[in-house]
């Protein structure tokens, strides 16, 4: 008896989104990340930036990891 074939396609429109979404996050996160050690970013009024890096950073890689890890 043959085996049906996967009733899931690997490239549904959800999961394109979400890829496209994770690799948004760790773009963002990658811009953030550029300026923490800049000296002229230390005064500036944006103290918030390595909160954002870690925050988009943990997301982005959350969800590649869930696409990957999902059977």
């Amino acid at each position: 008896m043959p085996i049906p074939p996967a009733t899931r396609s690997p490239r549904s429109p959800r999961r394109v989104i979400l890829a496209i979404t994770a690799g948004i996050l760790l773009v963002i996160a990658a811009v953030a990340a550029s300026g923490i050690g800049n000296p002229l970013h230390d005064f500036s009024p944006y103290q918030g930036r390595a909160a954002v890096t870690v925050v988009c950073a943990v997301l982005g890689l959350s969800i590649i990891a869930a696409l990957l890890l999902r059977p």
